[in-house]
């Protein structure tokens, strides 16, 4: 491929989720980098950011943006964007934010994506949907042989929540790298969490927000089950479940299929609330008249589980 006079783009998505995108370093024919392209300025100039809502409004931030380190997930006071400039472990992957990988330090980074749902918006549902998150670069690739590369090299850690949706409504990351000519598919990847897709529509994932854990999430569950919580591990808590869901329950040396048990509360499921937000608590049947046990998910973030080849269920 020709890169003489060319012009390459990066561009990348995130949809329900954290994503630390490492700084990049870029080399060419005449060994210069484009500005900021690593963060190193402490901002976002010479970037084009983009925030919205899945298949709704967005808004866009073209560049330069010099001076803007955070912005915010769209119509909430939330960062969606942030650029680190100071490294600290990840509150669910529990990697540094600015790693060094294969001995090589990077100094830079930036976050896309936060632990905000749509329930943040405050409008009593589920829609208009997640919320969306995006960062531009333009290159413009010096003039050179072909025979001599223009390279750039990116690295990036992602935290994705199993929503238990049907796959293309999970979370998504996407990096692209495109060109006039058009996408170069084989630097542009794309992760999701695939699942059965047998999800009802509106239905399928909890309230919660985010990975495994949370500073401000309790460690005992603040519900009263018909049981033990169900769990596939005699331990009693809620590790059969996804978040508040209803899932399996090992009884014995049998691991059974649960659905949500109506004899206590009319809905089968309610809230209870905690410092910190709340515990929405589910009742719980498993097998066909068997044991009863119970669900809990706290409103800041437990991922459902566990995250199997059933995942897709509810």
């Amino acid at each position: 491929m020709d890169l003489q006079d060319m012009t390459r783009w990066i561009k990348l998505f995130l949809i329900h989720g954290i994503i630390t995108f490492w700084g990049l370093s870029a080399w060419s024919q005449d060994q210069t980098c484009p500005f900021n392209i690593n963060f190193s300025s402490g901002d976002l100039s010479s970037w084009s950011a983009q925030t919205g809502l899945v298949g709704h409004a967005v808004k866009n931030y073209a560049a330069p943006n010099t001076g803007v380190s955070t912005i915010p997930e769209y119509s909430i006071a939330t960062n969606g964007i942030q650029v680190i400039t100071s490294s600290f472990s990840d509150a669910f992957g529990n990697f540094q934010t600015i790693p060094v990988i294969n001995g090589y330090a990077y100094g830079y980074s930036i976050k896309i994506g936060s632990t905000a749902t749509s329930w943040d918006l405050h409008t009593g549902t589920r829609e208009p949907g997640g919320f969306t998150r995006a960062i531009t670069y333009s290159i413009n690739v010096p003039a050179g042989p072909a025979s001599t590369p223009y390279t750039m090299t990116y690295a990036y850690a992602m935290v994705l929540e199993n929503g238990t949706h049907n796959s293309t409504n999970q979370p998504l990351f996407k990096a692209t790298l495109s060109t006039p000519g058009g996408v170069v598919a084989c630097a542009s990847p794309s992760y999701y969490l695939p699942t059965l897709n047998d999800a009802n529509p509106g239905q399928g994932g909890g309230t919660g927000t985010g990975g495994i854990g949370s500073d401000t999430q309790p460690l005992v569950p603040r519900c009263s089950p018909p049981g033990p919580y169900c769990n596939l591990d005699g331990v009693n808590t809620p590790n059969g479940c996804h978040g508040a869901h209803c899932f399996q329950h090992r009884s014995g040396s049998q691991v059974l299929q649960c659905q949500v048990y109506y004899q206590y509360y009319q809905a089968g499921c309610w809230t209870t609330a905690v410092s910190g937000g709340y515990w929405t608590c589910c009742d719980c049947r498993c097998g066909t008249g068997g044991p009863t046990c119970g669900c809990a998910q706290f409103s800041t973030g437990p991922v459902p589980l566990p995250d199997g080849s059933e995942s897709g269920k509810n």
